[in-house]
């Protein structure tokens, strides 16, 4: 391994390898959910019973879901995050006033909501910039392309006469 560590960008690579795992770890556990299943009641000699194994896991409580707050990679989040929001998105829709005339028919944000304010959930580390001259626009010096004026015309450029006349 110490072969490798005089590599160039073992470090950089590991880096972001750290960071894109970390892109793949939720920030806080989430509220625990099971589906239990159901029984089967054909070819069983006392169907009556309940016949599912008793589970002796405890279910872990934890704060509600909120998708500000939460960060959480994948495709599917607690059902009560989304339950939550679903005024907001009536909103959004302009379900709550339809079809009315003055200003209770429009929904306009406040400068205060997400679409001004843009902060992502779960990224409390900020990142040094280490490139510090990235995003610096350097002025460049004023360059003549035509210095004989040729062509100057927006039409009847007879540029070939113009080139003779040099």
């Amino acid at each position: 391994m110490d072969k490798l560590a005089n590599l160039p960008n073992v470090k950089r690579d590991s880096e972001l390898s750290a960071r894109m795992f970390m892109r793949n770890v939720p920030n806080k556990e989430v509220q625990m959910y099971f589906d239990p299943r159901a029984v089967q009641t054909r070819f069983q000699l006392f169907p009556c019973e309940d016949s599912r194994q008793h589970v002796n896991e405890p279910i872990i409580m934890t704060d509600h879901y909120d998708t500000t707050k939460n960060f959480l990679p994948g495709t599917r989040a607690p059902f009560e995050g989304y339950a939550k929001k679903v005024e907001d998105e009536s909103k959004l829709r302009n379900i709550m006033f339809p079809l009315q005339r003055g200003h209770a028919s429009q929904y306009i944000p406040s400068t205060k909501s997400d679409m001004y304010n843009v902060d992502v959930a779960g990224s409390s580390n900020k990142l040094c910039n280490r490139h510090t001259l990235l995003f610096n626009e350097s002025e460049l010096p004023k360059i003549n392309r035509n210095p004989q004026n040729i062509a100057t015309d927006t039409f009847f450029n007879h540029t070939r006469q113009q080139v003779k006349n040099l």
